[in-house]
């Protein structure tokens, strides 16, 4: 939008710096407060559709006598299933693909899709990066 504005903006640099550097730090100011408003609002509406793996009723911690196993004296990891153990969470990451677009919200609230927080993550990148 601004290329067509540079011929004027090259005018009043060149009649009154002053003027021009006061003119872009209003520009910079105000695109500032309008990104980190969208990108919050995005990120928000975002998080909503986080695929909980964990919630506050899951153990932190296991007894070590149900992870052990029957014929040794040894903890079977496992056989883990707490809040930090991975899971399946390799596939979760081979599936992600890098370089797909970000998640568009509606999309997703339309068809009440549910994503893994590594794909939350991925998206917000790459929102920022675009």
């Amino acid at each position: 939008h601004l290329t067509k504005f540079a011929s004027l903006y090259e005018f009043v640099d060149k009649h009154s710096p002053r003027a021009a550097l006061e003119l872009r730090e209003f520009y910079v100011e105000s695109m500032a407060r309008a990104l980190h408003t969208l990108f919050r609002s995005y990120y928000t509406a975002l998080v909503k559709f986080d695929l909980e793996v964990a919630n506050k009723h899951d153990l932190v911690c296991v007894q070590e006598a149900a992870v052990r196993s029957t014929f040794t004296t040894r903890v079977s990891l496992a056989k883990r299933g707490d809040a930090f153990s991975l899971g399946d969470r390799l596939q979760v990451l081979k599936k992600i693909k890098i370089a797909a677009p970000p998640i568009i919200i509606h999309v997703a609230q339309a068809e009440n899709m549910h994503f893994p927080f590594e794909e939350l993550f991925r998206s917000a990148g790459r929102h920022l990066k675009d």
